[in-house]
């Protein structure tokens, strides 16, 4: 016996059989049926292979990418599912036409074509759930509205209590009252228009858009701007601290969707605090893609919110260069930085401390470009405010002190770099308590630093100094710690302790492109470092290979005459000619020589290992004399820079 869309048990006890040997199926949308039923099952979502099986086999059209997209769009439900069928084949349509129709018309597709055995279209279905529903338990319409403002997953189910204050009547009220709260869940599970545990509820996408479109367009604006107050209230206000990046990780997709809401709709809820934290965040735990895009996003509803040119536009372009630093986009960051620069110029003045951070990000983005004239105008007007507002060595200064370091550095005054660096730790030690991260840098800078002074005791110090404070303050994991990890290892090669340094290249090799998701300059960097751990071992073959694609990623994220193409170029060629690649090292050596020529000149320290790799060139070549010349040049050059 069958009962086909039973309603709930209450509706067949007086139908049900006392005996006999049969069975009895039940098909229903309400999900609990104690005493009369033993064993319910769920109908689960269709994988995407089953639920694209479905679509091909009712419409008898064999097109895969279109009922794969189909079955994707509509959430792999079984009765959209099939209605979807009942709709290609009552139209004599395609699954191609189909696919396009619930990108464009979703609500409209959902509320027609039923299928043959079922004769009510899926939309009705769930708008007739939500009124049972609702008039089961009160408040349930009103809490499924809600989320339908958020992402359908993970839906935290202290939410609406913990924000109660922030949604309309008479969500307070029920979601105040634990008990309340609970029976208008389970009355909203029992119609299977969502599903809950302990800890999450979930609402699938199309019953959300079924919500939505239930709702007048002043409504849906309305609750948009209620979901978005309500995760402004829950958000945390300190998104880099690791105390909160539990609740930040459960909330960001919500402020996504929420904010997405808002902005399609005109809700008069500004988003972009709520984007600029959940930016924050992301930007904390090296999330770099979705911290682009959350703050590109804020900076859009400031300027909607708050004027094209106002202080909040600055900020956020400010924050958005050191995402884009980091991910090596160089261009926009050159872009935003500016931005930032004349926003606050025009409100605050030149001399404006706030200036500070965007021309100092403007100055990271030359120095990454080595134009390194622009790089010294900035540094030097961001320490030319810092001073004149705070005095000389005030803690407000290590920044820039620190980017003058790494400045000189780049020019080959490898001293100067030194001499700042070392300033930078004094005043760092001398005014209150350090700053542990700042701290880590200074420390990673001399590292750097003292190694290239050719002080190579005092870098590993220096530098596991460095990892050490990183891997304690921010876990082994994190960015900063595996790229001190890289610039530890490229010391310890310089020693020939190459096992060890291989072993911390392989770590931050992993950890770094799983952040990065993909090539990325700081991968190029581990590469050509463990490049040279694999030469010093002999390893000719994967030397060769690390270098190869490390040259490949630079030409990428720069640009083919860059300095860092150059000096991956240098290392290739000591690989090239080691294998007998005679020619191919020539034209390697050669290519980095023109580069570095046009660049920096020939007087740079970084010229010098071109100048070993071309002496050794020129003794294959049986040229002895020329290479001693070419040595002694190089040795030469790396004098100057150490006096420098």
């Amino acid at each position: 016996m069958v009962y086909d869309n039973a309603k709930d048990p209450a509706a067949l006890r007086e139908l049900w059989p006392s005996g006999g040997m049969g069975n009895v199926i039940v098909t229903s949308r309400a999900d609990t049926w104690p005493e009369l039923v033993d064993d319910a099952i769920t109908v689960e979502l269709f994988s995407r292979d089953d639920a694209a099986t479905l679509l091909r086999a009712r419409t008898h059209d064999n097109d895969e990418s279109s009922a794969a997209e189909v079955a994707d769009r509509l959430g792999r439900l079984p009765l959209a599912l099939v209605q979807a069928a009942a709709y290609v084949t009552q139209t004599r349509t395609t699954l191609e036409h189909y696919a396009e129709l619930v990108t464009q018309q979703m609500g409209d597709v959902l509320a027609t074509t039923p299928p043959s055995d079922y004769n009510i279209p899926v939309a009705t279905t769930w708008s007739m759930s939500i009124a049972e529903a609702g008039a089961q338990a009160h408040g349930a319409r009103e809490l499924l509205i809600f989320c339908s403002f958020l992402a359908p997953e993970q839906i935290p189910r202290d939410m609406a209590p913990d924000c109660a204050v922030n949604l309309p009547d008479p969500l307070p009220e029920f979601a105040s009252n634990r008990v309340r709260y609970d029976m208008a869940i389970a009355a909203l599970a029992h119609y299977s228009l969502l599903s809950a545990d302990p800890s999450y509820l979930r609402v699938h996408r199309l019953v959300q858009l079924t919500v939505r479109l239930s709702l007048s367009e002043a409504e849906q604006r309305d609750w948009a701007a209620i979901a978005v107050r309500a995760l402004s209230h829950l958000f945390p206000h300190n998104p880099s601290d690791r105390e909160t990046w539990e609740r930040c990780a459960q909330l960001t997709p919500h402020v996504l969707v929420a904010s997405a809401h808002a902005a399609r709709l005109g809700a008069s809820e500004p988003t972009g605090d709520l984007l600029m934290r959940a930016g924050v965040y992301n930007l904390a735990r090296n999330f770099l893609p979705p911290a682009a895009d959350l703050m590109r996003m804020a900076i859009l509803d400031y300027e909607r919110s708050e004027g094209a040119e106002s202080l909040q536009v600055a900020v956020a372009c400010s924050e958005l260069a050191h995402v884009l630093h980091r991910r090596a986009e160089l261009v926009e960051e050159l872009a935003v930085s500016e931005r930032a620069i004349r926003i606050r110029e025009r409100l605050n003045g030149t001399d404006d401390f706030g200036l500070v951070e965007p021309l100092s990000r403007l100055g990271n983005a030359f120095l990454e470009l080595s134009r390194l004239d622009e790089a010294t105008d900035s540094y030097q007007r961001a320490l030319s405010i810092t001073e004149s507002t705070h005095g000389n060595d005030a803690r407000e200064s290590l920044p820039v002190l620190g980017q003058l370091a790494w400045l000189n550095y780049r020019k080959g005054n490898y001293q100067t770099a030194l001499r700042l660096c070392q300033r930078q730790l004094q005043i760092d030690i001398s005014t209150g308590i350090p700053d542990l991260h700042t701290t880590a840098f200074i420390h990673h800078g001399l590292g750097i630093f003292h190694h290239a002074m050719g002080e190579l005791d005092a870098a590993i110090q220096h530098q596991s100094q460095s990892v050490d404070i990183y891997m304690a303050e921010d876990g082994a994991e994190s960015y900063e710690t595996l790229k001190r990890e890289e610039s530890l290892a490229n010391h310890l090669v310089e020693r020939g302790e190459t096992t060890r340094a291989i072993e911390l290249l392989d770590h931050a090799l992993q950890g770094l492109s799983h952040i990065h998701g993909g090539d990325h300059p700081d991968l190029g960097a581990i590469l050509r470092t463990r490049a040279a751990a694999y030469l010093a071992e002999g390893r000719l073959t994967e030397a060769h290979a690390d270098l190869v694609r490390t040259v490949g990623i630079y030409e990428i994220f720069y640009e083919p005459d860059h300095p860092y193409v150059a000096r991956a170029l240098t290392p290739l060629a000591r690989a090239q000619l080691a294998l007998g690649e005679r020619e191919a090292a020539a034209a390697s050596v050669e290519r980095a020589k023109l580069t570095l020529e046009s660049r920096y000149g020939t007087n740079h320290p970084v010229y010098a290992e071109t100048l070993r790799v071309q002496a050794l060139l020129s003794r294959e070549n049986g040229d002895a004399a020329t290479a001693d010349q070419l040595i002694h040049q190089a040795e030469t050059l790396t004098r100057a820079a150490r006096n420098t």
